[in-house]
């Protein structure tokens, strides 16, 4: 049912009229026994009949039908070829395409949303992500695993810390410095990570981007909201878990100042945006390549060598410091970490931060410019 009302959010359509549709076709097509459940425990008859059941909530101009029944048994074709007649019998709409056993069905114009209307709501795009938050809420083991894997890799860390340092900590830092920045930077990098490029990728290859294209909404948006949804799952039931337990254990110092927690609350945003414009601009770049997995292998490799995630860069030489301070990716790690614990100047800290939101501004245009371009290339052959 979620789908479905996401779908009404899509087309804008009048609660009155989507929930009439909605009843109409849920009926003659038999949804209501199955419209709970979650999509990926569906038969193959059960989805085909729930996709079109979608397909005809807006009320579409034409509907073009290739192979619906491919793959079916003959009760569940019978009953798509029924729903069908009954559908064209009350709006003529239906256009059915191969494998519908049959007589041809009537096409004609309806009143109703067009393919190119891109007329956008933020409230469309916050369902997105509200959708992208509960699918999450579906894999309630992997919360378990995840708030291990992070612990374990935060004890590594500070182990590792504790054996190079010692308690009297070095210049630069002291031992208990460390130990929170060896509890920031883990996190960071599980809060970040929403594998846009890997989502990208497989839309490439199934060619289901083809119908995310011709829905009237952002492309890159309803990808940006995804990713949003994904995040604040993974804060809220990953993130903030394992931080706090990990407080417990092995301690963890507050924010410098609260101008410095102000900061870090910006710097994160700062670093969440950056992480989903470079995820975004691998998977782009997968339009000339037709596979993301050796950009985004390098990508992973630049993060892990200049982002500060392990090491921080005051530990760098002169020489490669600079070279991280040049780039981007030290807003994924360092720089969150190194405002909350105040190891910068108030100056620099804010110049920091002025000089990241240009880096996100000049990646927006780049992958703006990249995607008017990627889109051209884009040839969907059905089967």
């Amino acid at each position: 049912m979620d789908s479905f009302e996401l779908h009404r959010y899509v087309y804008k359509l009048p609660v009155n009229a989507f929930r009439e549709q909605l009843r109409f076709c849920m009926d003659l097509l038999s949804v209501g026994e199955f419209a709970h459940k979650p999509v990926r425990q569906l038969s193959l008859g059960q989805r085909m009949r729930v996709e079109i059941a979608m397909a005809l909530l807006h009320e579409p101009r034409i509907l073009f039908l290739d192979e619906p029944t491919i793959g079916l048994d003959v009760m569940a074709k019978d009953q798509i070829r029924q729903f069908l007649r009954a559908v064209n019998r009350k709006k003529p709409t239906a256009s059915p395409g191969r494998n519908l056993p049959g007589r041809s069905l009537p096409r004609a114009s309806l009143p109703g949303a067009l393919p190119d209307e891109r007329r956008y709501g933020v409230t469309t795009y916050m369902m997105f992500a509200v959708k992208s938050f509960t699918n999450q809420l579906a894999y309630r083991s992997e919360v378990w695993l995840r708030l291990l894997g992070n612990l374990l890799a935060i004890l590594i860390q500070v182990e590792i810390w504790r054996a190079v340092i010692g308690s009297s900590g070095q210049e630069g830092a002291s031992l208990d410095q460390m130990i929170t920045y060896s509890i920031l930077n883990p996190l960071l990098l599980a809060l970040l990570s929403t594998n846009v490029s890997e989502a990208v990728d497989s839309s490439l290859k199934s060619g289901s981007i083809a119908t995310e294209l011709i829905r009237p909404l952002s492309y890159p948006l309803y990808l940006l909201a995804g990713s949003l949804g994904l995040s604040l799952y993974k804060l809220a039931f990953t993130v903030a878990p394992a931080f706090a337990l990990a407080g417990l254990l092995f301690g963890v110092l507050p924010p410098a100042s609260p101008m410095n927690l102000l900061a870090f609350v910006a710097a994160l945003l700062i670093a969440m945006l950056m992480s989903f414009l470079l995820g975004y601009l691998v998977s782009l770049l997968a339009f000339w390549l037709m596979s993301h997995f050796a950009l985004s292998w390098m990508l992973g490799g630049l993060i892990t060598i200049f982002s500060g995630s392990f090491l921080p860069l005051w530990f760098y030489s002169s020489g490669w410091a600079a070279v991280a301070e040049a780039l981007p990716f030290q807003y994924l790690g360092y720089v969150p970490a190194a405002v909350y614990l105040g190891t910068m100047t108030d100056e620099a800290m804010w110049r920091t931060l002025a000089i990241g939101l240009i880096w996100a501004a000049a990646l927006l245009l780049l992958v703006r410019w990249l995607w008017s371009r990627a889109v051209r290339r884009l040839i969907i052959q059905g089967g």
